[in-house]
């Protein structure tokens, strides 16, 4: 959409820095709502780690799907982020 292709050019330059530093990236998208930032990270680096975490279930089962649409793998957490577990 118009927003995520606004975005997404700064995506791959505020993450292409770390990723180069490591052999297999590591990200977290917190507050991840509906996965967009995580899955267009997750296209861009393929070979990364994601998780997505957010505190509610209800945008996490989007996230799940439309992760599922573009066939990339990210692991996705419900946390409301005080938990210490």
């Amino acid at each position: 959409d118009e927003c995520m292709a606004a975005i997404r050019p700064w995506l791959g330059i505020a993450l292409s820095e770390a990723a180069y530093k490591r052999r297999k990236p590591r990200f977290l998208d917190l507050g991840c709502g509906i996965g967009r930032f995580s899955i267009a990270a997750a296209q861009a680096f393929p070979k990364a780690k994601i998780v997505g975490v957010d505190v509610s279930s209800e945008m996490l089962a989007g996230a799940r799907s439309e992760a599922a649409v573009a066939d990339v793998e990210i692991d996705w957490l419900l946390c409301d982020g005080t938990s210490q577990r």
